[in-house]
């Protein structure tokens, strides 16, 4: 942007003569702040540009005014908090660096408790990742080593006792499975090779006596 520079201010109307976007132009790239309408009228869109590239606050926004998406950027890719809503109802946070999705990302359900959390870095799941039910109860756990599930993944109940044990390796399970009765006693073991179950063991031959 040329500091001496005068800018130009452009309104885009549709073929009935409304505002359907206004914004300012340095030569012919889009700086400051620009606002675009819906075809009711309603505000769409509050977005700031910088040398033309997204720079700053994004806003979307549904029929009632509502934001429906509130992101950042930071010369044209997304940088920054992220927060999704459907009217006023929290669905979805998260957080960018560079374009690429990282750090926490949380979902949430129609009562606005998280249905699940996960850890991204560099655009991919790496970290603890966490699966609720209905009210907050834990439902599962598993962990994340660029993108592929890593170590156990584990199953809970509505009481939050374990269910299930999957180990895995490189995105497969890879190891015994255990399940769990609701009185802790295992009630099945099976194995699995990456991802494939193996045929149980036979049992041992009868003595003859």
């Amino acid at each position: 942007m040329n500091p001496m520079a005068e800018l130009e201010e452009r309104i885009e109307r549709d073929e009935k003569g409304r505002v359907r976007r206004r914004l300012q132009l340095d030569g012919e790239l889009p700086v400051g702040e620009c606002l675009t309408w819906d075809a009711e009228g309603w505000l769409a869109q509050r977005a700031t540009f910088k040398s033309g590239l997204l720079d700053g606050e994004l806003i979307e926004y549904d029929a009632a005014g509502s934001p429906v998406a509130v992101l950042h950027h930071r010369a044209g890719k997304l940088h920054g908090e992220a927060q999704f809503f459907e009217r006023g109802r929290p669905l979805l946070k998260t957080h960018w660096h560079d374009g690429l999705q990282d750090g926490e990302c949380v979902v949430y359900g129609p009562d606005g408790q998280p249905t699940a959390r996960t850890e991204y870095r560099a655009g991919e799941l790496h970290g603890r990742a966490s699966w609720y039910r209905p009210g907050g109860v834990l439902m599962r756990t598993a962990t994340y080593v660029d993108g592929q599930l890593e170590g156990d993944v584990l199953d809970y109940d509505e009481r939050g006792r374990v269910v299930e044990r999957a180990p895995h390796r490189g995105g497969k399970i890879h190891g015994e499975v255990i399940r769990y009765g609701r009185d802790g006693a295992v009630t099945e073991r099976v194995m699995f090779v990456s991802g494939v179950e193996q045929p149980a063991a036979p049992p041992p031959a009868r003595r003859r006596t």
